[in-house]
């Protein structure tokens, strides 16, 4: 099912404001965490079986919440926060595509890097969250 991408918005702003009032989003977007490529990942299995998550920068931090459910497409539990600076400089690799683009994220304390996948129709959405943060996209 695909996302709805004002209403994602909208529900991951509300999220955010229920959790910290004066926390304001200005850039949300939908990622795939993970290794696995999610276009391979559904051609294969016929679903989509991605793990989707929501990252939003906020003007103190970058959220990352996990979606709740394949069909309801809504922010559900908070599984990651990051200061802006601490979200600088875990933030690396970016890669652009032509309908896929990744960058990678050091979660603290993770043995490794995490790839995270931005669909084409999230590119506006990435692009703000970069330049936000002050990190260079690689072109092809």
């Amino acid at each position: 099912m695909a996302l709805n991408k004002p209403t994602v918005i909208e529900a991951v702003g509300r999220s955010i404001r229920q959790a910290d009032p004066g926390r304001r989003p200005v850039a949300t977007l939908a990622v795939v965490w993970g290794e696995d490529h999610p276009l391979l990942d559904a051609l294969i299995t016929g679903i989509d079986t991605a793990d989707t998550h929501f990252v939003t920068l906020t003007d103190r931090a970058v959220l990352v919440h996990r979606i709740r459910g394949a069909f309801f497409r809504q922010p559900d539990r908070l599984t990651l926060t990051l200061d802006r600076e601490e979200a600088r400089s875990a933030i690396s690799d970016v890669r652009r595509g032509v309908l896929w683009s990744s960058f990678q994220l050091q979660p603290p304390g993770g043995a490794k890097p995490v790839r995270l996948s931005v669909c084409r129709a999230w590119f506006p959405e990435m692009d703000r969250f970069l330049a936000e943060l002050a990190v260079e996209a690689a072109h092809p």
